[in-house]
């Protein structure tokens, strides 16, 4: 098995403390009245709509690459199968 980039592993142990510690943190601010955190969760809706804004972008910069990368390596395959071939009337395989 291929071993884990050392960065993708303290990125997971960090978010799983980070995800470990959040609800007694949260729940200790808000004396553990859900009611109320509920609310305050609510305020970052718009904080949401920026992050799925930015991550539809990465998605759509990403596909614009990758579409660019196969058109260049058609082009690449092309011009090499013409150059091993020649002219069309003969036979290549």
């Amino acid at each position: 098995m291929k071993r884990l980039p050392q960065f993708v592993f303290y990125g997971l142990v960090t978010t799983l403390i980070s995800w470990g510690l959040y609800l007694p943190v949260v729940g200790h601010h808000f004396d553990w009245q859900w009611d109320k955190s509920g609310q305050f969760g609510d305020s970052f809706g718009a904080l949401n709509t920026l992050f799925t804004g930015c991550a539809f972008v990465v998605v759509l910069a990403t596909l614009i690459q990758q579409s660019a990368q196969i058109r260049a390596c058609l082009k690449k395959q092309l011009s090499e199968f013409v150059r091993r071939c020649g002219t069309r009337s003969r036979k290549c395989a």
